[in-house]
C-alpha cells in the first residue's frame, strides 16, 4: 500500500514538473527584470515619499512589510536577498524591487513562494517535520495567544487537511497547489501576498457630506450664536444708548454677566436626564433637538461659561483699577462700601467667592483628573459647589433668577424624582450573583426592583453603600427589558473606583471558595496569560447579597435600535455592554415567533410578523485588544448563531427566502493585520482557514464567525454596507479617536450616526 502511494506521488510529481518549471521561471523574470521609471513613481507614491535612495534596518523593512523575524528571512532568502540579513540593512531601491514583486505575482508565483517558505532545505519536496517547525516558531513570533497544545493542535489541523498523515510523508508543489485551489478559503489567502495597504490613500471628508448630515446640529449651533449676538446687542444698547454708559471695561463685564445668566440656564437644561428620555420617545423630537450630543454640549457651554465668568471678574479688577470713584482698589474689590448689589453691596466679595468655586469646579472635571486613579470622587464633590454657586449667584445679581427659576424649578422636581433609588421598589436592591469575568471584567447580576422599569441601552448610576457609599458611577444595562426578574452590569477594571470594585469581589470569592468550597462555574476556557498571575480559567460565578442602589435609568441612543431598518453596533472592548441588551432583546423577539411542534417537537417560524417587523438587519462589529476580553460574552454570541442557524433552516424547510437578520464582525487588535496585503499573515491567515473548514468554527473564539485579526477597515466596510442599504444608521461606544473616523464615513456615506455618552 506504501509503496503504491510512492509510486502515485512520483508519478503525479513527473507530471507537474512543467507546472513546477513555469512558476520558477514567472518567478526568475520577476526577480531579474531591472527597474523602470514607472516603479519608482507607482512605489515611491505607495510608500509616501521617496525610499529608494535611503536604507532601512532589517527590522524596519520587516515592520514595513508587517513580517515576523522567521517569515521575514525566508522571504529575503527566495527573493534572492540572503545578503540583507547578513548585513542587517536593506537599500530602498530593493524594497521597492521586492514590492513590484508581491504586486505583479499571480497567483501561482504566490503559491510558490508560500511552499519554498515551508520548504526550509529547499529540496521542492515539504515534510511533516518543516512544517510544524515553521509554525512553531511562527505562531510564537506572530503573537498568537494561546498555549503550546492549542498551537499544536492547530498544525495538526493543517497537516490533516494537506493529507500529511504518517511520519513520511511529504508533499511537492503540485499537491500543495492543487489541494490549495480545491477550498476557496484557502486560494484567497495566496491575495495576502502582496504589498501592504496605505491608509493615506482613504479620502477626506468633503464639507457638503458633513453639512447634509448635521443639519440640525448646524441649526442650533446657529440659533445659539445668534442668542449670544442678540444678547451682546441688547446689552450694548441698554447701557449705551439708555443708560449713557462709557466706561469701556465695565460695559464689558455687564456683557459677560448677562452671557453667564444665559449659559448657566442652559447648563441645567443639558444636564435634565430624565427629560432627555421623555424627548427621546418622541421621534419628531429627538430628530430635531441633538439629544444625543447633550451631554458633550453641556461640556462646551460649560468651557464658555467659565471663559465669561473670568472675562467678567478680570473686566471689573480693571475697571476698579481705572474707576475707583473715591475708593481704594482694596475696598472695591474686596469690602461692602461701595454698597454694590441688592443684598447688602455683598457683589465684590460674592463675586470673588464664586471665581474660586468655579476654578475649582473646572479642574475637577477636567477628563485628565477626573479619569486619574482616586480622583473620580473630586469631580463629584466639586460638582456639588453647584449648589452654593448658584445660591451666591442669586445673591451676586438682582436680575440672575428671572433667568435660572424656570430650568432650576426643573432641576429640583428632576432631582426630588431621582430620591427614589433609595425605595426598595425603585432602585434599593442586591446582588444575586457576581461573575468575574477576566483579568479586567467582572459582571453583576441585580435583583430588578419590582417597579423599575427601562429601555434596550439605557444606562444608571450605581452605588454599593457597604463598600464606598458615597460615590455613584454610570454604566450602562447589559440586560433586555424583557427580562424581569434580573438586571446585568459589566464593568471593567481600571485605576479608579472600579479597581476597588474588582479587588472586593474577588477576594471575596476567594474567601468562599476557601471556606465554603464553593464549586467554580465556568463557561468557558480562556486560559489567562498575564505574567503576574498563575494561570487560571474564566469566568469564576458565585452567589452575593451585597447591597446596591441604583439611580436611573437615563436614557441614550442605542433606545432608537428597534426603529432602525438597518442598523450597525460598533462598540470598542467594554463599550460592547449597551448592544448586549439589544441582541439579548433581539432574541427574546425571536423566540417569541417561534411555534414548537407538541407531535414531532419541530421549531417553525412566524414568518410573517417577522416580516412586519421595522428592524431588518443588523450588523454587529466588535473590536477588541484581546482574545480573553471575547470570553464573557462568547455564549450570548454563540446563541445568537444557534438560534439564527435554526431559523434559516426552517425557512429552507418552508421554501421562504433566507435572510439572515445579523452577521457578527469581530476585529482582534492585538495581532496583526489580516486584510488585503498583509503578507506576514498569509501562513496565519491560511492555517486559520483550513481550522475553520475542518471544525466550522472560528480559530480563537470557537464561534462559526470568524474574527478578523487587526484593526476593521473601515472605508472598506462601509463602502460594503453602503451597497447592500440605502437606510442605515450607525450606533458607535467606544473613544473619541475611533468614534471620530466612524462619524466622518458616516458623514460621507449620508448614515446615520448615534455614539452613546462617554463617562
Amino acid at each position: 500500500m506504501e509503496s503504491s502511494q510512492q509510486q502515485h506521488r512520483l508519478c503525479t510529481h513527473t507530471q507537474s514538473s512543467n507546472e513546477l518549471d513555469r512558476a520558477e521561471h514567472h518567478l526568475n523574470e520577476l526577480l531579474n527584470e531591472p527597474l523602470c521609471d514607472h516603479d519608482f513613481r507607482t512605489f515611491t507614491k505607495h510608500f509616501d515619499g521617496d525610499i529608494s535612495k535611503k536604507n532601512f534596518t532589517i527590522e524596519e523593512f520587516y515592520k514595513l512589510f508587517q513580517l515576523t523575524k522567521t517569515f521575514g528571512e525566508r522571504l529575503l532568502g527566495i527573493l534572492n536577498e540572503s545578503r540583507c540579513i547578513e548585513a542587517k540593512s536593506i537599500s530602498g531601491e530593493n524594497i521597492i524591487r521586492i514590492a513590484r514583486i508581491l504586486s505583479m505575482a499571480p497567483r501561482l508565483v504566490k503559491a510558490l513562494i508560500l511552499f519554498k517558505i515551508f520548504d526550509h532545505d529547499d529540496n521542492k519536496m515539504i515534510t511533516i517535520q518543516e512544517i510544524s517547525e515553521f509554525y512553531e516558531i511562527y505562531l510564537v513570533e506572530f503573537r498568537f495567544p494561546h498555549n503550546e497544545l492549542h498551537r499544536q493542535e492547530l498544525i495538526n489541523t493543517f497537516l490533516q487537511n494537506f493529507r500529511m498523515i504518517n511520519d513520511n510523508d511529504n508533499l511537492n508543489f503540485d499537491q500543495f497547489y492543487s489541494i490549495l485551489q480545491e477550498t476557496p478559503e484557502l486560494f484567497e489567502s495566496l491575495q495576502l501576498m502582496n504589498i501592504p495597504i496605505n491608509d493615506n490613500d482613504i479620502k477626506k471628508l468633503e464639507w457638503q457630506a458633513w453639512r447634509i448630515n448635521n443639519r440640525y446640529q448646524i441649526l442650533i449651533g446657529l440659533l445659539y450664536i445668534l442668542g449670544t449676538i442678540g444678547i451682546i446687542i441688547h446689552v450694548i444698547i441698554k447701557l449705551i444708548i439708555h443708560e449713557r454708559q462709557r466706561k469701556g471695561w465695565f460695559i464689558v463685564a455687564r456683557i459677560c454677566g448677562y452671557l453667564i445668566k444665559f449659559n448657566f440656564a442652559l447648563l441645567i437644561v443639558l444636564m435634565l436626564k430624565q427629560w432627555m428620555r421623555w424627548f427621546r420617545q418622541y421621534h419628531c423630537l429627538r430628530r430635531f433637538l441633538p439629544i444625543d450630543d447633550h451631554i458633550d454640549a453641556h461640556r462646551y457651554v460649560g468651557i464658555i461659561f467659565a471663559i465669561c465668568s473670568v472675562v467678567h471678574s478680570l473686566a471689573h479688577t480693571i475697571n476698579y483699577a481705572l474707576n475707583s470713584e473715591g475708593y481704594s482698589f482694596v475696598q472695591c474689590m474686596f469690602t461692602t462700601s461701595r454698597q454694590q448689589g441688592w443684598v447688602s453691596g455683598l457683589t465684590p466679595i460674592t463675586g470673588n467667592i464664586l471665581l474660586v468655586f468655579l476654578i475649582i469646579m473646572i479642574i475637577g472635571a477636567l477628563q485628565c483628573i477626573r479619569q486619574r486613579e482616586k480622583c473620580f470622587i473630586l469631580f463629584r464633590i466639586s460638582h456639588l459647589l453647584f449648589w452654593p454657586i448658584f445660591i451666591l449667584l442669586v445673591i451676586h445679581s438682582e436680575e440672575f433668577w428671572k433667568w435660572a427659576c424656570g430650568p432650576m424649578f426643573l432641576f429640583i422636581c428632576e432631582k426630588l424624582y431621582l430620591l427614589k433609588r433609595y425605595l426598595p421598589q425603585k432602585g434599593r436592591t442586591h446582588l444575586k450573583k457576581v461573575t468575574i469575568e477576566d483579568d479586567n471584567t467582572i459582571s453583576f447580576t441585580i435583583v430588578r426592583p419590582p417597579y423599575f422599569n427601562f429601555n434596550t441601552g439605557d444606562y444608571v448610576n450605581i452605588c454599593f453603600p457597604r463598600i464606598v457609599s458615597y460615590e455613584w458611577h454610570p454604566f450602562t444595562l447589559s440586560s433586555c427589558p424583557e427580562n424581569k426578574d434580573t438586571l446585568r452590569i459589566h464593568i471593567s477594571k481600571r485605576k479608579n473606583w472600579t479597581r476597588k470594585i474588582y479587588e472586593h469581589f474577588y477576594q471575596q470569592w476567594q474567601y468562599q471558595n476557601e471556606h465554603f468550597d464553593v464549586v467554580t462555574i465556568s463557561t468557558a476556557s480562556i486560559t489567562n496569560n498575564n505574567i503576574h498571575s498563575p494561570s487560571v480559567n474564566y469566568p469564576y460565578t458565585f452567589n452575593s447579597n451585597e447591597s446596591i442602589w441604583i439611580e436611573g435609568p437615563y436614557s441614550s441612543s442605542t433606545s432608537y435600535t428597534f426603529d432602525c431598518e438597518h442598523v450597525v453596533l460598533i462598540g470598542a472592548g467594554i463599550g460592547i455592554t449597551p448592544y448586549a441588551g439589544v441582541l439579548e432583546s433581539l432574541m427574546y423577539q425571536f423566540r417569541e415567533q417561534q411555534n414548537k411542534c407538541q407531535h414531532c417537537h419541530c421549531i417553525n417560524y412566524d414568518h410573517e410578523a417577522i416580516a412586519r417587523r421595522k428592524l431588518k438587519k443588523v450588523d454587529f462589529i466588535w473590536v477588541n485588544r484581546d482574545v480573553k476580553n471575547f470570553s464573557w460574552f462568547l455564549q450570548l454570541l454563540t446563541d445568537f448563531e444557534n438560534e439564527q442557524l435554526t431559523y434559516l433552516q426552517t425557512s429552507t424547510s418552508e421554501n421562504i427566502v433566507q435572510q439572515r437578520y445579523i452577521d457578527f464582525h469581530l476585529y482582534f487588535t492585538s495581532l496583526k493585520r489580516n486584510d488585503q496585503g498583509m503578507i506576514g499573515n498569509a501562513p496565519y491567515d491560511l492555517v486559520s482557514n483550513i481550522y475553520a473548514k475542518i471544525s466550522n468554527r472560528d480559530i480563537l473564539t470557537k464561534l462559526k464567525t470568524k474574527t478578523i485579526v487587526g484593526r476593521p477597515q473601515w472605508p472598506l466596510l462601509f463602502a460594503k454596507l453602503k451597497a447592500e442599504y440605502e437606510k442605515t444608521n450607525v450606533f458607535f461606544t467606544g473613544s473619541h479617536s475611533m468614534g471620530d473616523e466612524i462619524r466622518r464615513l458616516c458623514d460621507q456615506y449620508k448614515f446615520m450616526y448615534h455614539h452613546e455618552p462617554y463617562f
